[in-house]
């Protein structure tokens, strides 16, 4: 089996550790040469819940992308899809399974280039971040890793034999749950990374941070809210992870604001430790937010909570906790801003 994992990012990277130590043949690609320089040199270092570190792992940028792959996990940023997409489609085989665990709403761009390619939709359940650019730290409980880490599914639900093949591949790593609804993955994900990941990164704080702060957790509850509400109009259905329905992060007169506080603590409780995008060059995906504003326009649903959050993220990332969390306070209150 060869594998390329593309995108030096955090979970990429994790991934790319993690089978270096199961399948001789494992390349990381990016398409910056900075972080596979450092790589090269120092190996990859992983730390924080567990702690190994990998010398020989192969490093390429993407225009030295061979064509013999079997499998081939994409990280990258979606932004940089036009320039590495090309790359990649004019060089691998058509038997080379292609499994994006990129952060979007939909995977469809992916579909439509790699047609002669079996092609999976992927998202990671634990939390990651960089330290440099050749250290990772998984930041999440072992537990939790060990006990749902991917969600993976067959988009066009042609390819049984290879969907098996490749969970039993991630289930070395942690175990990897299989799902039919593609769409309902990639949503659910940028559920959580919204609400806390992307929070997170606008008020520079840790998850644990939003958790034990008031405003900030019921920031991140309705932030929830908002993309529950625009999923529902446009007849998603979001999944259960980490023992919460997504599907039920709404408040309505069944479901008060103070019952969802519980539910979100569980949420972050196994990652409390992560912070978000150390580096720059793993700054910032603005897209996912301003992705969902878009969406929750095209059905007419109010996001005055992802409109801060994605104000902050573009114009405020580098202010204080305390400056940033005072944006979000009259609209906890229930006042406009002006």
């Amino acid at each position: 089996m060869k594998i390329a994992v593309i995108g030096a990012t955090s979970h990429g990277m994790t991934l790319a550790a993690y089978l270096k130590t199961i399948y001789d043949d494992v390349t990381l690609v990016d398409l910056e040469i900075a972080p596979l320089e450092a790589i090269q040199l120092h190996g990859i270092n992983v730390v924080g819940a567990t702690t190994f570190q990998v010398n020989n792992i192969a490093v390429k940028t993407a225009e030295q992308l061979e064509s013999d792959y079997d499998l081939i996990f994409i990280f990258s940023p979606s932004r940089s899809n036009s320039l590495l997409f090309p790359m990649i489609e004019s060089k691998i085989k058509a038997t080379c399974m292609i499994v994006s665990f990129q952060e979007n709403l939909s995977d469809w761009r992916t579909i439509r280039t790699f047609t002669k390619q079996p092609v999976f939709s992927a998202v990671c359940h634990f939390q990651a971040t960089l330290k440099n650019t050749h250290t990772v730290s998984i930041t999440t409980d072992l537990e939790y890793f060990s006990r749902h880490a991917f969600d993976l599914c067959d988009y066009k639900q042609m390819h049984p034999f290879n969907a098996a093949e490749i969970k039993n591949i991630l289930d070395a790593v942690g175990h990897t749950m299989l799902t039919s609804l593609p769409t309902n993955i990639k949503w659910s994900k940028t559920l959580f990374s919204s609400a806390i990941d992307r929070l997170s990164s606008a008020l520079n704080c840790s998850y644990g941070d939003i958790l034990h702060h008031s405003t900030a957790l019921l920031t991140a509850i309705h932030i929830a809210d908002e993309i529950v509400r625009t999923a529902k109009k446009r007849n998603i259905i979001l999944s259960t992870t980490g023992g919460a329905n997504f599907n039920d992060l709404i408040i309505n007169s069944d479901t008060k604001l103070e019952e969802l506080v519980p539910v979100f603590q569980m949420l972050i409780l196994p990652h409390q430790y992560t912070r978000t995008n150390i580096l720059k060059s793993e700054l910032f995906e603005y897209d996912i937010i301003d992705d969902l504003v878009t969406e929750a326009l095209k059905v007419d649903q109010p996001t005055p909570y992802l409109d801060l959050l994605s104000y902050c993220l573009h114009f405020l990332r580098d202010r204080p906790f305390h400056e940033n969390i005072q944006l979000f306070e009259p609209l906890i209150l229930g006042n406009t801003l002006k």
